[in-house]
């Protein structure tokens, strides 16, 4: 099948195309999974910025510029702010994080 088949099949591609990403830099897909369980079934709905659908947090958060990406996209994530936290700007974090000096962190 050409190219014209494809496209053919593939109408939401063009309206996508049209509107550019608008979940960019998270993957359409994710975004949308994280929307649903954020919004529709409440996990982690007390947070205002999107968190991933397999990560907690719990407590007060307040994030820096440019975290929030972190946290939509690194699943598996447990944040504990209780006491409450302040993560600065430009932080990044992942569940299988290293130490500074590049080596895995003990379990």
């Amino acid at each position: 099948m050409g190219s014209v088949g494809w496209k053919l099949h593939r109408p939401w591609r063009k309206v996508l195309g049209l509107l550019g990403c608008p979940t960019a830099p998270v993957p359409f897909g994710l975004w949308l999974m994280n929307t649903f369980c954020q919004r529709v079934l409440g996990i982690n709905k007390e947070h205002r910025f999107m968190i991933h659908f397999t990560s907690r947090v719990v407590g007060r958060v307040t994030i820096g510029r440019n975290v929030w990406l972190s946290f939509a996209i690194s699943g598996g994530c447990y944040i504990q702010g209780l006491n409450g936290i302040e993560i600065g700007d430009d932080n990044d974090f992942c569940p299988w994080c290293e130490d500074h000096l590049g080596e895995p962190l003990p379990r």
